[in-house]
């Protein structure tokens, strides 16, 4: 029912070239199977990074065509260390036909602190330390976001069984601290 492409974000393999035209080649090839998912480490819509951070324009630049040619399902993001879910987005805007952006690798680090107001891409953003655990049937995919205590704090879609209740434990969250101004550690951090 799904296939998953593991992408390197620039660390040993560029985004374009080689590595572009294989992903081309093989989400052409699976065509034919109902999901397809893009799990990588550097995310194209950061929650927490610069949104013209390199290694995220790298990979607009590179892989946003083919995503979208292609229809990729869903793209699971990392690096930022913040939980996010976005918008369905194609052509680099909002498209109710488009990808869902998930992230962005926050399990085994400690949350970031993210923005109060949301980028226009985002559903949702905060400084979550949690895991996505995804149902994949052939006729419907179920996303979960659970939080170190075990607690569903955000379904989609919205219809899934348990959305309601996760809305409540998301909003009965504590408020992120007020970030403070961003002073990179590293240069991972500033091109992230």
């Amino acid at each position: 029912n799904f296939v998953i492409y593991l992408l390197d974000s620039g660390h040993i393999t560029r985004h374009d070239g080689e590595q572009a035209a294989w992903l081309d080649a093989e989400l052409e090839a699976d065509r034919n199977i109902p999901y397809h998912f893009a799990v990588y480490h550097v995310p194209l819509y950061p929650a927490y990074r610069p949104f013209e951070g390199g290694g995220s324009v790298a990979g607009r630049n590179a892989w946003l065509p083919i995503f979208d040619k292609h229809q990729l399902t869903t793209g699971f993001e990392h690096h930022d260390h913040v939980f996010k879910r976005t918008k369905l987005l194609r052509n680099n805007q909002v498209d109710p036909q488009g990808t869902l952006y998930l992230g962005d690798g926050c399990w085994g680090q400690g949350a970031r602190t993210v923005a109060k107001e949301l980028r226009w891409y985002e559903v949702k953003a905060a400084s979550i330390q949690h895991f996505w655990l995804v149902d994949v049937s052939r006729s419907r995919i179920e996303y979960r976001a659970i939080n170190k205590e075990g607690k569903i704090f955000d379904v989609y879609p919205p219809d899934v069984k348990g959305a309601k209740e996760a809305e409540e434990v998301f909003q009965s969250l504590p408020p992120p601290p007020t970030p403070s101004p961003k002073t990179p550690a590293s240069k991972e951090d500033k091109d992230g």
